[in-house]
């Protein structure tokens, strides 16, 4: 089991404060006459739910399949990079579990 305190972790932003940054964005995007294109977001329900609120319905959706052993490799090496004293089981749990996150938040998405 992962300690409660390494957890957050896996969510470094939370989905209010990325959502508005991402709005601010949109509207300084169509204000200009620009177009726009979003990469990573939305990443969980709440998120996509937010972009519905904002009258943003995305006409294209790429998402890109990748193995789960390369997202865990890259989430290991992000997890390191913010806790260098993450290692072995407690490393490959925090990993797993955070990979578990997304894949749920994909299926809402």
């Amino acid at each position: 089991m992962v300690s409660h305190q390494l957890w957050p972790l896996c969510f470094l932003v939370s989905d209010d404060i990325v959502t508005e940054l991402v709005q601010k964005e949109i509207k300084d995007c169509e204000a200009n006459n620009k177009s726009w294109v979003i990469q990573g977001f939305p990443r969980t329900k709440v998120q996509a739910l937010s972009l519905q609120k904002m009258g943003i319905i995305p006409d294209k959706f790429v998402c890109l399949k990748v193995k789960d052993s390369a997202s865990l490799a890259r989430i290991k090496n992000n997890l390191i990079g913010i806790n260098q004293s993450l290692y072995g089981p407690e490393l490959e749990d925090l990993a797993t579990q955070c990979l578990q996150e997304y894949n749920l938040n994909m299926k809402g998405v």
